[in-house]
């Protein structure tokens, strides 16, 4: 194999990869258009962007011009001489003059000239031939020399130098139409038109002859088209038609002259979601969307993917409506959708972060939006703690999800739904940490298998009078150090498990002793061991460095010999001291690439840890708050990207920010994060580079060194 062949393989290779990673379709949020925000009516029956780049929607009372800000509104009214004809506007298509004609269910056809507003009206007329076959304008499409084909409810009309020509259906012509009720209209690159019909099914016609060919159901051939309500028609990028229709998609073979069908509930992923199609259009070669009467569907033609997304009554950013009638993509790659509640607008060009969410009428889907804990194990399953629902299992490859729950009926279960902390150990065993119901350790999860199915969970509690129980039933924390000591954050006691006694010791904070802990109360994202070996601990009222080391001589004995006997020293808030923490609720601690420890709190921003080469108790704290450009002060999670930049996430948004420049940015929902609220402790970074951030609206995922410009 030459040199020559081995490049063009890669690359093809490289666009495979690029083009499943493009279309692997996350959590999409929508910003939303409707009667509140001025549109006229909510029913939008289609979408234009003229010359200029207004956007122009035909509804059910009025035509709409968008410019990004305000509505202007245009209605019929008899008053006036230069009126749009009927205000239920149907068909909008744009000219090469850029005049917008605009179809309406009753009342003819109307030229707007937008240079200078003049509106000219063609009706119905049977006096004159010269005029349209029937008021109810309901396909129109310029074809490629300039001629405006128009469906109407009484046959085809094709306009061309100021002049109506006539095509209807003939009982006694096998080559003419098949119905009089035009509903859909599109060309291909060679001049071909095709016809959609209502209950005349797909005309193929020759423009030169006017020869229509038919193509209609026939219920004993399966190669038929699926059924003779066409309402929709699209050519896609590799010139593929696709005709969608009141029972399913089809698609046309060319070479073999059939159609191939695409019906509700086939399909991998979600299914195909309705056969009832209103509208088709393509998100990116080899993906359309689909907009039918129940949902929008992402459709990955190759793989025979479906990524179907609804309406949901808990989800603001979610379609206002499931209901698809129209779906347009503008010049700048935004696609318009409209609905029977208003317009959907979808912004690929600000899909920095991939969200994942609770998805409505999928139940398999996460379980619940609220994220507390995240953990990936080794191979690249994410494991996400909810705070009400459970456990949840995610395969980014497949996009799949195992879920998993308190059942009272099954002693094997987890012990509750409130999650807050995962862990998997160095035996890639599955620890999961509940909010009042104690430690949950997995007994038979495979990691190499990726058997995340009937899982059995063995159970651990806080028992009085048993000293080598947990110290309580709240796990806040779990973590596993690089000597691979499993340490429990709790509500009333940092614990310490023997995995050879299967016990645990717990170290609690004791007002007599000055080199206790300085609280019980242990926060979620708040232990580390550094790089010098020493430990830090995260609590409610203050943070703990322990007065020793670990290293991977210490066995647990000696590591409970020194908590005890040398034990830890305290820092605390103090209000003469700007040296001191900003705050004393530790709810994160973080060391970067440079050894750096940052310490996120409650309500006052983040720290920098600022120590001596030899490590003593006197260090002191540079804060960073919102007055250094922070977003919020009250930090739960930070990771780091590969260039050193640390990401931190808030009560207001997601920031990036670089240690070197001090350089702030910030992120907020209308980037793309799952919500402008994140959570306590859901923060991870994955083993391919990926950070992942939990929030109140599920989880969003994103590579930092990629897709967001350095500084």
């Amino acid at each position: 194999m030459n040199f020559q062949s081995k490049k063009i393989i890669a690359f093809l290779f490289l666009l495979l990869v690029y083009q499943w990673l493009n279309a692997q379709i996350y959590n999409l949020k929508f910003e939303n258009l409707t009667t509140k925000q001025g549109l006229s009516n909510n029913v939008c029956r289609f979408i234009v962007q003229d010359k200029k780049g207004f956007i122009w929607i035909s509804t059910e009372e009025g035509l709409n011009k968008y410019d990004g800000y305000n509505f202007t509104i245009y209605k019929a009214d008899k008053k006036l001489k230069n009126a749009i004809s009927d205000s239920y506007t149907t068909n909008l298509e744009i000219d090469k003059d850029g005049a917008l004609w605009v179809g309406t269910s009753t009342l003819g056809l109307n030229k707007f000239d937008l240079s200078n507003d003049k509106i000219i009206s063609y009706f119905t007329d049977i006096n004159n031939s010269n005029s349209l076959t029937s008021n109810q304008i309901r396909g129109m499409k310029f074809v490629q020399d300039g001629a405006l084909i128009i469906g109407t409810a009484h046959g085809l009309n094709i306009f061309k130098d100021g002049k109506f020509s006539h095509f209807t259906h003939n009982p006694k012509d096998t080559n003419s139409l098949t119905s009089n009720n035009i509903y859909s209209i599109v060309e291909e690159k060679d001049g071909t038109v095709w016809i959609g019909t209502e209950n005349g099914g797909l005309n193929r016609m020759d423009r030169k002859t006017g020869i229509f060919t038919r193509f209609v159901h026939n219920a004993k051939d399966t190669n038929s088209i699926s059924n003779n309500f066409v309402t929709s028609l699209f050519i896609d990028s590799y010139d593929v038609l696709w005709a969608g229709t009141y029972e399913g998609l089809n698609r046309y073979d060319k070479q073999k002259g059939i159609f191939v069908r695409y019906t509700h509930g086939q399909g991998n992923g979600d299914k195909f979601p309705s056969n009832r199609i209103n509208c088709i259009a393509e998100y990116q070669p080899g993906v359309l969307l689909i907009g039918t009467i129940n949902g929008l569907s992402f459709f990955e033609i190759n793989k025979n993917y479906y990524t179907n997304y609804y309406h949901d009554e808990l989800d603001a950013r979610s379609l206002t409506n499931s209901n698809i009638i129209e779906i347009y993509k503008d010049r700048s790659g935004i696609f318009w959708i409209g609905t029977l509640k208003g317009i959907n607008i979808l912004n690929p060009n600000n899909k920095k972060f991939k969200h994942i969410q609770r998805r409505v009428n999928q139940p398999n889907s996460l379980p619940h939006n609220t994220i507390r804990a995240l953990c990936e194990d080794k191979q690249g399953l994410l494991w996400i703690g909810t705070i009400n629902d459970g456990l949840s299992c995610f395969n980014p490859q497949t996009y799949t999800f195992t879920n998993f729950s308190f059942d009272e009926r099954n002693p094997a279960s987890l012990s509750g739904n409130q999650i807050v902390s995962i862990l998997i150990d160095h035996n890639h065993t599955l620890w999961v940490g509940t909010w009042g119901k104690g430690l949950n350790k997995c007994e038979n999860y495979d990691v190499k298998k990726k058997n995340a199915n009937n899982l059995f969970f063995r159970k651990y509690n806080h028992k009085d009078g048993d000293k080598g129980s947990l110290a309580d039933d709240i796990i806040q924390a779990l973590y596993l150090d690089r000597f691979n000591h499993i340490w429990v954050g709790t509500e009333s006691g940092l614990c310490l498990y023997d995995s050879k006694n299967d016990r645990f010791v717990t170290f609690k904070a004791n007002e007599s002793l000055p080199n206790s802990l300085c609280d019980n109360k242990t926060q979620s994202g708040a232990l580390l061991l550094d790089s010098r070996g020493y430990l830090w601990v995260g609590t409610w009222n203050g943070m703990s460095r322990s007065n020793f080391t670990i290293s991977a001589s210490d066995s647990f004995d000696d590591i409970v010999y020194k908590a005890n006997t040398i034990g830890f020293c305290s820092f605390r808030n103090q209000k003469t001291d700007t040296t001191s923490i900003s705050d004393s609720r530790i709810i994160a601690i973080f060391e970067d690439k440079s050894q750096n420890i940052w310490v996120g709190t409650f309500g006052n921003g983040i720290n920098k840890v600022i120590r001596p080469e030899a490590e003593a108790s006197e260090v002191s704290f540079v804060r960073y708050t919102q007055n250094n450009g922070l977003p919020n002060n009250t930090i739960f999670g930070i990771l780091d990207d590969s260039k050193g930049n640390l990401w931190l996430s808030t009560n207001y948004g997601l920031c990036k920010f670089n240690p070197t420049t001090k350089k702030i940015h910030a992120y907020t929902e209308e980037d793309g994060l799952q919500d402008n609220q994140f959570y306590w402790s859901g923060a991870v970074k994955s083993k391919t580079g990926e950070l992942i951030f939990g929030g109140v609206n599920g989880i969003s995922i994103f590579s930092g060194d990629n897709q967001f410009q350095n500084f």
